[in-house]
């Protein structure tokens, strides 16, 4: 994981961790669900977005490919 900072208009920059390289823009979105965010993080619906998930415990039960919504994450 490496740092990450995320922009918001109006300058406010907000300190993350990314296991993605590079620069990326995208409407900022969030998700308060507590499961199935395997199918979030793949669902093409969510490409040019930034998926933000409210609920602190997310990976920590692990990822499941059978749960997939697509073969990438959409970035």
């Amino acid at each position: 994981m490496t740092d990450a900072y995320v922009a918001i208009e109006g300058e406010r920059l907000i300190e993350a961790r990314t296991r993605s390289p590079g620069r990326t823009r995208g409407e900022l979105v969030f998700t308060t669900a507590y499961t199935g965010y395997e199918e979030s993080l793949t669902d093409p619906s969510y490409e040019e977005q930034l998926l933000t998930f409210s609920y602190p415990l997310i990976g920590n039960y692990g990822v499941r490919e059978e749960r997939f919504e697509s073969d990438r994450v959409h970035p």
